[in-house]
């Protein structure tokens, strides 16, 4: 039997459990409580050579042999992408320009974590244009290099490249090599480059390659110093 400060303790207790649970009531349904906005997704950056499927990236470049590089890419899924370039360098004193347009295809050949492996294969066609290239006849030059590509810990990246370069007058070869207005020739290269996001649309990158003759720096590149070497900025459309 209970006394009457028995029952006072009692309908004390009773009135606390109802205000407990009325409370948790009220947070569960409350908006801040069960509709918390989830955390914006962090952007991802641009890949300077893959754009996303179905997507555009644009690149804007300089170094050497050109001093001005222009290259629009499409990308075909997310292991292939073709770009199309423009570059220059026009007659300024004694250096002697040149100009080219062209094609750049590459593709993914495999990729496991942070690395994955790269071929590309460029194609440039050297007009005959006044103040571009002197007294050249038309040429083609084919660059075909196989990289192998490391990301770190930020985004950034890092790479190694074997690759070769083919160059032949036009003439040279719609003639199959009878009739020849330059000397080309084939060259192997070596080179490393990198690649730093700027922001969710833009990474700067930048690459350097040794032309060579075997494992001597090539005395007859037809580009002048045994270089090839590029830093330029790629951004999302």
């Amino acid at each position: 039997m209970l006394w009457g400060s028995d029952m006072r303790h009692l309908a004390r207790l009773c009135a606390a459990a109802a205000v407990l649970s009325s409370s948790g009531v009220a947070a569960a349904s409350s908006p801040e409580a069960n509709d918390t906005p989830p955390r914006a997704a962090q952007p991802t950056s641009t890949d300077a050579l893959f754009p996303r499927n179905g997507g555009f990236n644009a690149t804007f470049a300089t170094g050497l042999p050109f001093l001005g590089i222009g290259e629009l890419a499409y990308g075909f899924g997310d292991r292939f992408a073709l770009g199309a370039i423009a570059a220059a360098t026009p007659n300024v004193g004694s250096i002697r320009g040149t100009m080219a347009f062209g094609l750049r295809p590459r593709g993914v050949l495999f990729a496991s974590g942070a690395w994955r492996s790269v071929i590309t294969v460029p194609v440039l066609y050297y007009p005959e244009v006044s103040g571009f290239g002197g007294d050249l006849e038309p040429w083609v030059l084919a660059r075909p290099t196989l990289s192998l590509e490391h990301e770190l810990p930020g985004g950034a990246s890092v790479s190694v490249a074997l690759g070769a370069i083919a160059a032949a007058c036009t003439e040279g070869i719609l003639t199959l090599g009878e009739e020849r207005t330059m000397m080309g020739g084939v060259w192997n290269t070596a080179g490393i480059g990198g690649a730093i996001p700027l922001s969710g649309r833009a990474t700067l990158f930048g690459e350097a390659s040794l032309v060579m003759r075997g494992v001597e720096p090539a005395r007859d590149w037809i580009g002048g110093a045994p270089v090839v070497a590029i830093v330029g900025l790629a951004t999302t459309l």
